[in-house]
């Protein structure tokens, strides 16, 4: 049985050996809604990049149910997402199903928990289908690039 606690292993275990990737977990239980993890990535000598992970797991979809609900996925974390994203942070929402791993950006992260499984397939910024490979590094390098362009 996993648990987000496994989730947070498994990303961390697959970036913690790249010299240009640094995590942190955070468990801070005053700022209400701020993700689990924090985030650097050295892109290039004077291009560095952080920002914030919000971890979130379900042991699988969940059978017949139209609309694909993640417990403790809370409006404050929501916010918190949204409110930082929009201001140029780096923020995701990163979600293990079963064996699937999807990446969404704050914008997309806001329609978790009212939208159906075939919807997250469709707006996702990364979808790894098994256990992420170490193809994941680049990948989340790209996509935190691509969010940093206009800043």
């Amino acid at each position: 049985m996993g648990s987000e606690n496994s989730t947070w292993a498994t990303l961390r275990d697959k970036l913690k050996n790249h010299r240009n990737v640094r995590m942190t977990r955070n468990e801070d239980k005053f700022d209400v809604g701020k993700p689990d993890v924090t985030f650097g990535i050295r892109l290039t000598e004077f291009n560095k990049v952080t920002g914030f992970i919000e971890l979130k797991y379900l042991e699988r979809w969940p059978p017949r149910a139209p609309i694909v609900k993640i417990k403790h996925y809370t409006q404050a974390q929501k916010d918190w997402l949204f409110d930082q994203g929009e201001t140029g942070g780096c923020c995701f929402l990163f979600v293990q199903v079963g064996k699937e791993y999807f990446l969404f950006d704050y914008k997309q992260a806001q329609h978790i928990g009212s939208v159906p499984k075939d919807w997250w397939y469709k707006h996702n910024a990364a979808h790894w289908p098994q256990l992420m490979g170490l193809h994941a590094l680049p990948l989340l390098v790209r996509i935190v690039s691509s969010k940093t362009e206009d800043i």
